[in-house]
């Protein structure tokens, strides 16, 4: 009898905790997919001579809007504030060059370093409700 209570509750608990590590790892890996989608609309972004040539436009970066929808979403609020600032300087900065001003030196390589590093919330990952 004792056998049989010790293996049910060995796969009881292994199943359990199988799932909830499944719940994790999902988790962590919408947010890195988020981060990459982030990433490749900033680097559609071209220019020249301190002219956008491409991707410069509201519906080129709206991507970075939705994707820190979904990271405040999520509970990731500091990261979600981080990318939501980040499509709001890249808007900024499509309007003042539409209208003369030159382009802000490496401004959109600067976002690629602070996607790559964005802090997440470790409680908020854990938590599976």
């Amino acid at each position: 009898m004792d056998i049989f209570l010790s293996f049910l509750i060995g796969i009881l608990s292994g199943v359990i905790s199988g799932v909830y590590t499944g719940i994790i790892c999902s988790k962590y890996a919408a947010i890195e997919e988020i981060k990459r989608e982030v990433l490749r609309a900033i680097r559609r972004v071209e220019y020249v001579d301190g002219k956008y040539i491409r991707g410069h436009h509201p519906k080129d970066i709206e991507a970075i809007f939705l994707a820190s929808s979904e990271l405040l979403g999520m509970g990731q609020t500091e990261a979600g504030k981080v990318i939501r600032t980040i499509y709001n300087k890249m808007r900024d900065e499509f309007d003042q060059n539409s209208y003369g001003k030159p382009l802000t030196p490496d401004l959109i390589d600067d976002f690629q370093p602070q996607v790559r590093l964005l802090k997440i919330n470790k409680i908020k990952l854990l938590k599976f409700w």
